[in-house]
């Protein structure tokens, strides 16, 4: 009899501390963020979000499916210019009504909606501390919030609210040092599980013989100094994550365009010859997003991310080009 109770005893031991291990696993900060990670590529949904930035605010209708293990999106704009975005795999069609203008590229490094989550977790840690946050309710979901507090002067703070169901992101926040406000988005009405049908996709806008529809060519640039472009002054934690020569018009020179990351922000530099603009070393401010303009030689440095203004003049004051030996 003893040793009988002593085996159940065992068992509703291991049990109990099975549960525990799971309830730790679902309440990881980190784990849930892999979870949401993976959530907003393989949904399918729709949804209306509204993104703020600085003073500024802008209403939105998001619908994503993947069919076929290939993945489609319609992002339109519900205030002010009516602008469209459709991608299609790998292809991303921007309509602009404004100025007539229809821009078509191919871009592999594009990650899924929203772009604010990590798009690695390996070295994220090591800059950022993770933690769990208040559980809230968003767009009638309950979510349990996720704070990334940084480590350094060149990041923001950032905090993302994730439904516990569905692992779906339904709200976003990046805050400054003094925990400013800069930027967020929030979903006001989302429906998972939709079912995949191109009717979903489908532009819009009206678009007539005269639109100007440019074929934006992107080819990988290789290595990091490829053109005799040197950095000096990479950020702690980020590396070059994509590189491509960009041409926007059939006649227009390239231009360069890297982008560096810590998994989490990104900072896109674009060289380009310059075309008489005399702005040197200026510091331009939208949300979150700061964008430092230097003139090096016959071009043109343009840094820009979600990163503090510190961290994009630290990029682009170590960018040179490579002396002639």
């Amino acid at each position: 009899m003893r040793g009988q109770l002593v085996r159940v005893t065992a068992a509703l031991a291991l049990q109990l501390a099975c549960c525990n291990v799971l309830l730790a696993r679902e309440s990881d900060p980190v784990q849930l963020l892999s979870k949401a990670m993976q959530a907003t590529s393989r949904l399918n949904y729709s949804g209306v979000f509204i993104y703020r930035h600085g003073s500024a605010s802008e209403t939105s209708r998001i619908t994503h499916y993947v069919d076929a293990g290939k993945e489609y999106e319609h992002l339109e704009v519900l205030d002010g210019s009516p602008r469209e975005v459709v991608r299609e795999g790998e292809e991303i069609t921007c309509y602009l009504p404004d100025t007539r203008t229809v821009f078509i590229e191919k871009r592999s490094d594009r990650g899924s909606f929203p772009a604010v989550l990590p798009a690695s977790l390996a070295t994220l840690e090591e800059h950022y501390s993770i933690a769990s946050g208040p559980p809230s309710r968003v767009a009638g979901f309950e979510t349990q919030s996720i704070i990334l507090e940084p480590r350094d002067e060149f990041r923001y703070a950032h905090q993302f609210w994730i439904d516990k169901n569905s692992g779906m992101l339904l709200k976003a926040s990046v805050s400054d040092g003094r925990h400013e406000l800069l930027e967020s988005f929030a979903f006001t009405e989302l429906k998972v599980g939709i079912a995949p049908d191109p009717a979903r996709i489908r532009v819009k806008l009206k678009t007539a013989e005269d639109w100007h529809v440019h074929h934006v060519a992107a080819r990988d640039s290789g290595r990091v100094d490829e053109g005799g472009w040197v950095f000096r002054n990479i950020l702690p934690g980020f590396r070059r994550t994509a590189g491509m020569r960009r041409q926007v018009k059939a006649n227009s020179p390239e231009s360069l365009h890297f982008v560096f990351s810590d998994g989490l922000s990104a900072v896109s530099v674009f060289i380009e010859q310059n075309a008489g603009n005399k702005a040197d070393k200026q510091v331009v401010n939208i949300g979150s997003i700061n964008a430092y303009r230097r003139i090096v030689g016959a071009y043109q440095v343009l840094v820009m991310g979600d990163v503090p203004a510190a961290a994009v003049q630290r990029l682009a004051d170590g960018i040179e080009l490579r002396r002639k030996q």
